[in-house]
């Protein structure tokens, strides 16, 4: 089997809540109180992922070629509706 590479982005959503995302893996989530047991969590949530893929003989894309950006998005006092 060869190595995926997947991103995930880990951010703090509450003082004690952690969570981390793998966009590329629609359904690939986790929450936790810790920033270490959100990647553990999300480590695991893809290998089920990936593993479910191959069963069902999907095609797997990794992320080794893909690029994070940071967006700004600027908006007055109140957003439009």
């Amino acid at each position: 089997m060869r190595d995926l590479t997947f991103k995930i982005i880990v951010k703090q959503i509450d003082e004690d809540l952690y969570m981390a995302v793998a966009p590329t893996l629609e359904e690939c989530y986790a929450e936790a109180p810790t920033e270490k047991e959100a990647i553990e969590q999300i480590q695991e949530q893809i290998g089920s992922a990936v593993r479910e893929m191959v069963v069902n003989n999907e095609k797997i894309i990794d992320d080794s070629k893909a690029a994070i950006y940071n967006l700004t998005v600027e908006f007055g006092d109140a957003p439009s509706a």
